[in-house]
Order: C-alpha cells, then structure tokens, then sequence
C-alpha cells in the first residue's frame, strides 16, 4: 500500500513509541544520514503530519560505551572498516511533529493529535515558495500564542491583586 505522504526520498522507519508530538527513527543507512534540520513526512490515522528530524545519533552494537580497552577498539574498528556490510552500525534519530500537512497547505499551523504508528519516513526539500508559506503560518500561530499568553498574564495579575485585597 503506498503512503499518500509523499516526500523526495525514503529515509527510514518510525521504530517504539510515538507521541503525536515526536517520534523515534531508525534511519535506513549510515551511508547517507539525515542531517538534523531535514523535514519529513509521515502517516497518522488523522493525515500526513510534517515535521522536522531533531537529532540524529549513529552507534554500533559492537563498540557501545562499555569498552574500556583502546587496543580492542582499534581492532574492532580495522575489521569493521574492512567488512562494512558484517557491521551493526545504526543511525537514530527523533523527529519533532509540527502539523498536519494538509493544513500547512492552506497556510494553517494544527498540531497533531494522534501519534504516528510505526511506519516508513520521507523527506526531502521544500521548494522556497511552499517554506516561506508555511514559515508565515508559523509566525502567525505564534503570534497568537504570545497574544493569548500576554492576556492571561494580565488576568493572573489583576486577579492576584484582588486575593490580596480580600
């Protein structure tokens, strides 16, 4: 079954637990990793959802943060670099889910409300016109996130001064 998520290139799969404001990954290779920043795309039961990767980590199970002897990881590392398709290297990441895709479209910033089940990722550029839409509709949501926050401050104080006067 094909995603109607669609982005420039396959990266890699949503792996454990999402919430519907994050993700974790585990990119497809550690050939060519995903740099912090890329956006992707994913599906929910409620729509495709954009976000942006936050971090990305590479390991390898082999050489964990256990190992205490230098000559071993020398080692190690020679024969790994030697036979690169033997090696459990890995490349993880989380990605932090903005809004629903559709609604980013139309200039629109919803955050998402159900996590994305395990599933592929896609990723890739935004063409300079869709980033500045979308970059406005971000700016205009925080806007009124500041608006509402300035009147709820307001409340808390006018309403504190009045406790204290009872």
């Amino acid at each position: 079954m094909m995603s109607p998520c669609k982005g420039d290139r396959d990266l890699g799969w949503i792996v454990g637990e999402s919430t519907p404001r994050s993700s974790q990954v585990l990119f497809k290779g550690d050939r060519e990793v995903p740099q912090a920043g890329t956006y992707v795309v994913a599906e929910t039961p409620a729509g495709c959802v954009f976000g942006m990767i936050e971090t990305v980590t590479a390991g390898n199970r082999l050489l964990s943060e256990d190992v205490t002897s230098p000559d071993s990881v020398d080692a190690l590392v020679r024969t790994l670099n030697e036979n690169p398709l033997v090696s459990p290297s890995y490349v993880r990441g989380s990605i932090r889910w903005l809004s629903y895709q559709d609604h980013l479209v139309k200039g629109l910033v919803v955050l998402p409300k159900v996590p994305p089940r395990p599933a592929r990722i896609e990723g890739g550029t935004l063409d300079p016109e869709q980033a500045r839409s979308w970059l406005n509709a971000l700016r205009e949501v925080a806007a009124k996130l500041q608006s509402l926050a300035d009147a709820l401050e307001k409340y808390v104080r006018e309403n504190e001064g009045k406790e204290a006067t009872a």
